[in-house]
């Protein structure tokens, strides 16, 4: 979603005012970045796969 949005910003700015375009363009090209790198971190945060076991598995047959 970031880099939609930092997308979108720009063509506004491009539309109202072209000559901030540049400027546009180099907080564009570090939120296309920065989103590029939180996706991955924001899964590794999240997913349970990446955190530790809590509880511990028992079978049934086991008795």
């Amino acid at each position: 979603m970031v880099q939609h949005f930092a997308s979108g910003g720009k063509t506004i700015v491009g539309i109202v005012n072209p000559d901030l375009v540049p400027y546009a363009l180099f907080i564009r090209n570090r939120l296309i970045d920065f989103g590029m790198v939180s996706v991955p971190w924001i899964f590794y945060f999240s997913h349970p796969m990446f955190h530790e076991k809590k509880g511990r598995i028992t079978s049934l047959n086991s008795r």
